[in-house]
């Protein structure tokens, strides 16, 4: 059971949903613009090559779209981006062993309570698990799987140490989850808005958090409060977090683009507008307070997840309101 402490299953929980919000997003958006989702017939010839999931899914289970077409594929997708997401955690653990004695003594391989051998097999079984999860939706999923796998293992291994690019890879790789969500569609209509402003998020979070382990990393890493200074990162965090902020409201000027979908900007306001708050007020601690503050920016971010769900959400219910 120790093992699965190493997942960080509240992460893991995080990239579960966020494939599911990208996923359900552009659903609604696919079937408000009339697009079929099941235009290709499944049948074995066509189900790995020309089928709407283009995945080995198809082949296996050719009949399963017309019971089931669209959860099953999001739903494998959410299960691999847990899976990966979780692999990812292990390795971080099992590459910081070292730094964790002493900067998280409590954390189970440097307190002795699993073997950095059994972590990384461990790893290695949540990365095949997730990656032939991948190829059962669709290629596309795959390869974007792939690709995180590779910069996981360049992250822990390189990048890591190399200050603010390591941060924007680690961002990425948890932004990622809304494209992986719009992949499992074969559909990327509104989930780059979303990727976007978790990318940016992140990135302050992620130097936010380097500054309040910047006593720890000293012997281990060249982050960028090392390098350029705390006062700086400081200011480059909170304009990353302000940034994301500013385009918080793109996705309401995109919704009110087509007046039929203000039922989605009225749903969508209100849990912008607290997280909003919570990321600026989580900016004022990131000198005096970086634990604090990288803590609310955490909380802030499952609120705009939450903003994102509701507005998926809502074309579930019935169509557009009609004004």
């Amino acid at each position: 059971m120790q093992r699965f402490g190493l997942m960080r299953l509240g992460n893991c929980a995080m990239a579960f949903l966020g494939v599911f919000i990208g996923a359900i997003v552009e659903l609604i958006l696919i079937l408000s613009l009339g697009d079929p989702l099941n235009a290709h017939p499944w049948t074995f010839a066509n189900g790995i090559f020309i089928s709407r999931y283009w995945g080995l899914l198809g082949a296996l289970l050719p009949d399963y779209g017309a019971w089931m077409p669209n959860i099953v594929p999001i739903t494998l997708a959410a299960i691999a981006a847990f899976l990966v997401t979780g692999a990812g955690n292990v390795l971080n653990d099992y590459y910081d062993r070292k730094l964790d004695k002493k900067a998280h003594p409590e954390r189970p391989i440097p307190s002795g309570k699993v073997s950095p051998k059994a972590a990384w097999n461990f790893a290695l079984v949540l990365f095949s698990i997730g990656l032939i999860l991948t190829i059962m939706v669709n290629w596309l999923c795959f390869m974007i799987a792939v690709l995180n796998t590779i910069l996981l293992f360049s992250y822990e291994r390189r990048f890591k140490a190399s200050g603010l690019s390591g941060n924007i890879i680690i961002s990425y790789l948890t932004a990622s989850v809304f494209l992986f969500g719009g992949a499992s569609m074969l559909s990327f209509k509104f989930v780059p808005v979303l990727f976007l402003l978790a990318l940016l998020s992140n990135v302050g979070r992620e130097i936010t958090k380097d500054i309040e382990d910047m006593d720890a990393d000293a012997a281990f890493r060249r982050t960028l409060p090392i390098t350029a200074g705390k006062k700086r990162a400081a200011t480059i965090a909170i304009w990353f977090v302000l940034a994301a902020v500013i385009l918080s409201f793109l996705p309401v000027l995109i919704l009110l683009w087509d007046p039929n979908y203000f039922p989605k900007v009225v749903l969508y306001l209100p849990f912008v507008f607290v997280a909003d708050a919570m990321f600026i007020y989580s900016c004022t601690f990131v000198r005096k307070d970086p634990r604090k503050a990288q803590s609310k920016m955490k909380d802030a971010m499952v609120i705009a997840m939450m903003a994102f769900l509701v507005t998926g959400f809502i074309g579930i219910i019935g169509p557009p309101m009609r004004l």
